[in-house]
């Protein structure tokens, strides 16, 4: 019997294979946050001074509305046409953050090992706490993105999903401050041209384990990403038959057209819920579905041909 459906997904999937085969994917590191201790006051005067000898321009100098520090100054170089944002003023109740944040945006290498240089002429104690590799996919596609969406799985992460400004406008696996590394997935037009932007978020935590400082910061490019995501899908028939057997004693008590209905209802478990993130998080408060790793699958094909497509990629 023919099955439209089944034969709508499967000519779907060849097209998303297609698109991941075929995209441009331009692969950067959006920003990075790094922090300064020192022990001379108002350091952040000598910095300043230190920038605007090497001709970089202020933009602006603000008050910031939240966060743990009351000022931001941003530069931006001439030469490089990088900007670099400072975040002083420490506020009192913050006493144990250090008392300079910089964040240096689509940096290069050069730019990085010139800060380190600074830094440690001026006595700066640093400390490497947040990098965002930049994934970028152009032209868009709806339905790359609703693919990401659903089967975007961040490994050993064990939350949901979010969506802010609704559905595909932004979608975030993970927490940016509470977890080691989050995901996080949006539209973006880059010089007029609409694109989808794929955000790996590390942090401290996951930077220590790297080895990853300043002085060091090509190592970044050693990093596999197919370590870190996958795309999966949930196995359908797998999980029914395990509810079915964790059910079976109350659907010996059905008659036939009940029965039905009732493994029609656990069926639907937890397909409703949307992307594996969000099933598998489903999953997990339920007592009866234990090792809730095994009713998903690995996707070879699509991850092969992400993956394939940026082995050995140069993030900088």
């Amino acid at each position: 019997m023919y099955n439209g459906n089944a034969c709508y997904e499967a000519n779907n999937y060849t097209n998303i294979l297609y698109y991941l085969f075929n995209s441009n994917i331009n692969p950067h590191i959006d920003r990075m946050y790094f922090s300064c201790n020192s022990i001379i006051d108002k350091p952040e005067e000598l910095l300043f001074s230190v920038l605007e000898k090497n001709n970089y321009k202020c933009k602006y100098d603000r008050w910031v509305e939240r966060g743990a520090y009351d000022r931001i100054k941003r530069y931006c170089s001439p030469t490089t046409g990088i900007e670099v944002s400072i975040l002083y003023n420490r506020i009192s109740s913050c006493s144990t953050y250090p008392c300079i944040g910089i964040i240096i945006y689509r940096p290069d290498l050069e730019t990085i090992d010139w800060f380190d240089t600074i830094c440690n002429s001026i006595g700066f104690e640093t400390t490497l706490s947040h990098v965002e590799l930049a994934l970028d996919f152009s032209p868009y596609k709806y339905e790359i993105h609703e693919f990401f969406w659903k089967h975007l799985f961040l490994k050993y992460h064990r939350g949901g999903s979010c969506f802010y400004k609704g559905e595909f406008s932004t979608f975030y696996i993970g927490h940016k401050r509470k977890n080691s590394k989050s995901v996080i997935l949006y539209q973006k037009k880059i010089e007029g041209i609409s694109t989808l932007r794929l955000e790996i978020r590390l942090n401290r935590s996951f930077i220590k384990k790297l080895d990853l400082a300043l002085d060091c910061f090509e190592k970044i490019n050693d990093i596999n990403l197919s370590d870190l995501i996958s795309f999966k899908e949930l196995n359908h028939e797998r999980l029914l038959k395990h509810l079915k057997w964790k059910h079976k004693s109350r659907l010996s008590e059905y008659d036939d057209i009940d029965k039905s209905l009732y493994i029609h209802q656990l069926s639907q478990i937890p397909s409703t819920y949307g992307g594996v993130v969000d099933e598998m998080f489903y999953m997990k408060k339920l007592r009866y579905i234990n090792n809730r790793q095994r009713f998903f699958d690995d996707m070879p094909e699509a991850n092969e041909a992400l993956f394939g497509r940026i082995r050995n990629v140069k993030f900088i």
